[in-house]
């Protein structure tokens, strides 16, 4: 029974890409069959829990791309023009405000921020 699901769940969400398939599987509605119910909520929580990380994400990296510009403008000209983007200077900000330690997991955490944003 549990195939039958599953070839059920692969030919209605392939087709789909992306964020429109984690949409579509976020809005599964569940049912009452106590056999698929736990597949179905399963895939639910996990697509919304990938919609959470995503929002986090967009809003962590806006709010480092601000703090980033503010302190370390570059040139004067806005973000781009003058051919690097906050994620550009953000190693040069971390150098400028060593304090040891904290240096460290500031730079983890700026290269994993950047590194999945590119």
């Amino acid at each position: 029974m549990a195939e039958t699901l599953t070839g059920r769940i692969r030919a209605k969400y392939e087709v789909l890409q992306g964020d429109k398939r984690i949409a579509a599987l976020a809005r599964l509605r569940i049912g009452s069959d106590p056999v698929h119910a736990p597949v179905l909520t399963a895939l639910r929580m996990l697509a919304r829990r990938v919609q959470s990380l995503t929002e986090e994400h967009a809003v962590l990296t806006a709010e480092l791309d601000d703090l980033v510009t503010r302190l370390n403008p570059g040139d004067g000209r806005p973000n781009g023009q003058d051919g690097r983007t906050a994620h550009h200077r953000q190693a040069q900000v971390i150098a400028v405000e060593d304090d040891g330690a904290s240096t460290a997991s500031a730079m983890t955490c700026t290269h994993s921020l950047t590194s999945t944003a590119r």
